[in-house]
């Protein structure tokens, strides 16, 4: 009669139905039984998934071999080889589909995903199957299973075990019973959990943090791009941490979960931008990295105080916060990032901060004093730009120590303090009104510095002999013309860039420059000659970008010391003939120089390891000048 009930066979309760019987019946009548289901699947193909694996079960609980569970009654030989063929097609599973087929049969499968999980010689791809089925099932049998497996394979796929957490009907009991004796086996302790699909081996995607709580074992825990992610109460538990990242979990309004974790070292909160304050974070003996940027709503910094080995602390774009008292008691603090907090205004509490070595206040647009700066003796890289409102730096003649200073203050009245920057490495000195050659020789007193960026309608001032690198840049629309002769003879310039100096119509007075190896220059509209690039020794590599009046680049042919050589977006430049003179050329590019036709020039550079030429004119052009070359099977030629 059960057997006529064949439609009910997905039924658990008619399945242990089928097994219990099993004990009344004769050996020809549990052999018959086992015919009839074997049978009706081989006519049933949507049920025999589960109607041979209750063959099989009843096999094995009469002492059949095809699970290996002998008992006292053994079935004909060929009963067996019978059943057994049928489970060979249905276990191990190969792929996702089977996968599925066999964890909709329940607890059937749970015994011969068993048996194939306990096979050393079990491909990877069908391991992962097998354990995706069980994941499936997800019922006791399945979870003893997986434990077991955990526990005592000689090398479980724990990547595997990690990448089924997303799949799992119940997370929270998956993690609980596989994933955290799998940490404590394999001594894991780092994570990472992203919101799309997962690009690493080491990446899990998740729809929830469900389960979280039992990887007592995690140190590192990255989260990147949970944007779903509003909860993190999971994390309460998680005392080992050390490093936490929750970077651009934008729907995350509250840290107060994290105030158990004692143990933090480093934190990221980078763009969890409804994050109003960081309740939660006070008492952090170990906190030594905050990162707080884009964090939009942010304007309580109360609980830093309790922070007292913070490091490093990154405010970046919190365009709400205007109070930032609570900082005065880091004194450990060694850089602090305040750019783009529009709304700041007073940073007096900073006076404190004796131990910072850096500090960002770029477009901190509401700010006016600086005067508290002066107490910062130890730093050594200050940024700021954008402060259009400051007019006095004169505190900054008490930074002895700073090697790095970039200023952009439209404002100042005076910036003749910066020629007490005795360490002074690297000055970039932008927008500042228009400063006369006067106040600019302090520039001269700076005896280390090697690196200067002059953007604006800047005389060009007397140069230290320590400069190595100097860039000079206009403002669009200016026709600002700097006297290049004021370079002339400088014993170590090594790298000269302009950009955006309009009404340069030549360069003369770059020369007799020993050292320069480098020479750039970018948008001139005036420029028609390279005229004044001589006695240039060390030149190797010349750039000139977007001089749409250039005709004349006749002073190359007296540099035969330059190996590089790049022109882009001249069009009126026709004539490359000096280039021939330049006998150690390595690396030539010509880009939209739609004038250029004739390229026999470039025949005798027999040393050119790498060409390339685009541009719609590339189409015409006659390219056999270059077919001697030894260069010529590694030519890029772009047509566009």
């Amino acid at each position: 009669m059960l057997v006529t009930q064949v439609h009910e066979v997905a039924w658990p309760q008619w399945q242990r139905a089928v097994l219990n019987v099993l004990s009344q019946l004769s050996t020809h009548e549990y052999e018959w039984l086992i015919n009839e289901l074997l049978r009706l699947g081989d006519y049933a193909p949507k049920k025999r998934p589960h109607l041979h694996l209750l063959a099989a079960a009843c096999l094995d609980t009469m002492g059949g071999s095809a699970l290996a569970s002998p008992s006292g009654n053994q079935p004909s030989p060929t009963l067996v080889r019978a059943v057994e063929k049928r489970l060979g097609k249905l276990v191990p599973p190969h792929n996702a589909k089977a996968a599925q087929e066999l964890a909709n049969v329940g607890t059937l499968a749970v015994k011969p995903l068993e048996q194939q999980l306990s096979l050393p010689t079990l491909s990877k791809r069908t391991r992962f199957a097998c354990l995706q089925a069980l994941v499936l099932i997800n019922n006791d049998d399945a979870l003893d299973v997986l434990n077991t497996y955990i526990q005592t394979a000689p090398q479980p796929d724990g990547e595997a075990c990690l990448k089924l957490w997303s799949s799992a009907i119940d997370p929270e009991r998956f993690a609980e019973r596989v994933l955290a004796p799998l940490f404590q086996r394999e001594g894991r302790t780092e994570l990472i959990i992203c919101r799309g699909k997962a690009r690493w081996s080491d990446e899990v995607q998740l729809k929830s943090l469900r389960g979280l709580q039992h990887l007592m074992t995690l140190k590192k825990l990255i989260m990147n791009q949970c944007e779903h992610l509003n909860d993190i109460s999971q994390l309460a538990t998680l005392t080992e941490l050390e490093e936490l990242t929750l970077e651009n979990c934008g729907k995350i309004t509250s840290v107060a979960s994290l105030a158990g974790l004692t143990k933090l070292r480093k934190l990221n909160l980078t763009n969890c931008k409804r994050l109003r304050n960081l309740v939660g974070l006070s008492d952090k003996p170990a906190l030594e990295t905050l990162y707080a940027a884009h964090c939009e709503r942010l304007e309580n910094l109360t609980p830093l105080t309790g922070l007292p080995a913070l490091k490093w602390l990154n405010l970046h774009n919190c365009r709400k916060l205007q109070d930032i008292s609570s900082l005065a008691h880091l004194t450990q603090l060694q850089h602090l990032d305040l750019d783009y907090c529009a709304a700041l205004q007073d940073i007096s509490s900073l006076a404190s901060l004796t131990q910072l070595r850096t500090l960002d206040l770029d477009h901190c647009t509401a700010l006016q004093d600086i005067s508290s700066l002066a107490s910062l003796t130890q730093l050594y890289d200050l940024h700021m730009n954008g402060l259009d409102q400051v007019h006095d730096i004169s505190s900054l003649a008490c930074l002895s120590q700073l090697e790095l200073l970039q200023l952009d203050c439209s404002s100042l009245d005076d910036i003749s303090p910066l020629s007490a920057l005795q360490n002074l490495r690297t000055l970039w000195l932008t927008n500042t009104r228009s400063a006369s050659e006067q106040e600019l020789t302090c520039l001269a007193q700076l005896p280390h510095l090697t690196y200067l960026w002059l953007c604006g309608s800047f005389p060009l001032p007397p140069l230290p002999i320590s400069l190595k690198e100097l860039h000079i840049e206009g403002k669009d629309g200016d026709t600002y013309t700097p006297d290049l002769t004021r370079l002339s003879g400088h014993p170590n310039l090594c790298r000269l860039n302009i950009k955006n100096v309009h009404g340069l119509t030549d360069v003369t007075g770059v020369a007799d420059l020993p050292q320069l190896c480098e020479f750039k220059l970018w948008g001139s509209t005036s420029l028609t000659s390279l005229q004044g690039l001589a006695h240039l020794p060390s030149l190797q590599q010349v750039d000139i970008v977007d001089c749409s009046t250039l005709r004349d680049i006749q002073a190359l042919s007296h540099l035969d010391s330059v190996q590089e050589f790049s022109v882009w977006s001249c069009p009126e430049l026709q004539d490359i003939s000096p280039l021939s003179y330049l006998t150690d050329l390595r690396k030539l590019e010509i880009h939209y120089c739609d004038s250029i036709q004739d390229l026999t020039p470039l025949s005798k550079s027999v040393n050119l390891q790498e060409v390339s030429f685009v541009g719609h004119h590339m189409a015409t052009i006659d390219l056999s000048p270059l077919a001697t070359l030894p260069v010529r099977d590694r030519l890029k030629i772009r047509y566009q």
